[in-house]
């Protein structure tokens, strides 16, 4: 029913859209404009609430697929704008056009997300510096020396960045 409510409200947006808006001019009814603008509002909040309500109802189980993703969140935050940066200044070399580069730097992201996290769960240490859980039981005294590996790692990036 949620997702039927926002529906409506989507297609009462398009409607108000065609109907008003782009014949808006400065003789339209501020009160057509504030109605207009009331159900952008409730449409963007009623598709939030439709997308949140469909994944509880269908992401609320333990599965392998999920538990990857759940693994996957933070070293995809860390990796993903790295990678788009990079990306970007590299296709912005060539010319490509606005279209063309914007499709390449979201496939370039998302391969390079997906090569990352292969490789950080594969690797103990990556796993560490990246936040992933450790595949290992190791003795409390492996972990503290994993820790302190990892920050004698990134604390001269750190000072790097800050000084």
């Amino acid at each position: 029913s949620l997702v039927i409510t926002a529906l409506v409200s989507y297609l009462s947006l398009i409607a108000f859209y065609n109907v008003v808006w782009i014949n808006a001019d400065k003789h339209t009814s501020e009160f057509l404009l504030t109605a207009g603008k009331l159900i952008h509002s409730l449409n963007r909040v009623l598709c939030a609430l439709a997308v949140l309500g469909l994944a509880s109802r269908y992401l609320n189980q333990n599965s392998k697929q999920l538990s990857y993703l759940s693994d996957a969140v933070y070293p995809y935050y860390i990796v993903h704008q790295t990678i788009i940066i990079a990306a970007g200044f590299e296709l912005s070399k060539y010319s490509l056009g606005i279209g063309l580069e914007s499709a390449l730097v979201i496939l370039i992201t998302i391969v390079g997300c997906i090569a990352s996290f292969e490789l950080i769960r594969r690797v103990e240490l990556l796993r560490v510096l990246f936040g992933v859980r450790l595949k290992n039981n190791y003795t409390p005294n492996v972990q503290k020396m994993g820790y302190i590996t990892a920050a004698v790692i990134t604390i001269p990036f750190a000072l790097e960045i800050l000084l």
